[in-house]
């Protein structure tokens, strides 16, 4: 779904907050799922029989942080620290975000077993994981 909502976004012009929002839910879950600090319960890539190497950046930690505060309907924190201070949810800085998850998805499908495959195939996104282990090789998704 990240990687769908990306490629409807302009380059140039508004986001509608649709999309961003969209984008940005889909973008924490995958940095939670990827990221040494997820909350319990979280599904992790070795549940898919991959090594268990997480994530400690703390940039994605503060990314996660961010991002959450913003999609938070009812909190003080999105109030206090976003609706009060100048943004940058901008087509380049989302590009930024996408290319790092993507590089981390890239990673992750190399290493799931061809039998893991089948978790990430469903009707309307078909062999999902084709597009996103192709992209080690190709810079257009």
């Amino acid at each position: 779904m990240l990687r769908k909502t990306f490629t409807t976004m302009p380059i140039t012009g508004p986001i509608s907050v649709v999309t961003l929002e969209t984008f940005l839910v889909h973008a924490r879950n995958l940095i939670e799922f990827f990221w040494d600090g997820s909350p319990r319960g979280t599904i992790l890539p070795k549940d898919f029989g991959v090594p268990a190497k997480r994530d400690k950046d703390l940039e994605l930690k503060g990314l996660r942080d961010e991002i959450s505060q913003l999609v938070t309907h009812l909190s003080w924190d999105r109030v206090e620290v976003h609706e009060l201070r100048p943004q940058d949810w901008g087509y380049s800085r989302l590009k930024e975000i996408y290319d790092r998850i993507q590089s981390k998805a890239t990673n992750f499908f190399a290493a799931v077993p061809r039998e893991g495959h089948a978790w990430f195939t469903a009707d309307f996104f078909p062999r999902e994981y084709e597009n996103w282990t192709f992209a080690r090789y190709s810079s257009v998704i």
